[in-house]
């Protein structure tokens, strides 16, 4: 048994409330922030807005990308 298969087994056996709280206390570390991914998406998103802007991207309606 590996260590994750332990550790699965014995969070069976807790009883369900304290299973919902591992569970959400497993969940939230999964849900930190990573300055690295941000900084991606801001340089990302200021390339689009100026592509945008500068009249480079071209942009359809909603319903015209629906019929496609």
């Amino acid at each position: 048994m590996t260590i994750s298969d332990n550790l699965i087994s014995e969070a069976l056996k807790l009883k369900p409330y304290e299973r919902v709280l591992f569970i959400q206390t497993l969940n939230k570390s999964l849900d930190m922030p990573d300055k690295s991914i941000d900084n991606i998406w801001i340089k990302e998103i200021t390339k689009r807005v100026n592509s945008y802007e500068s009249g480079n991207l071209s942009t359809i309606s909603l319903s015209e990308f629906i019929k496609q």
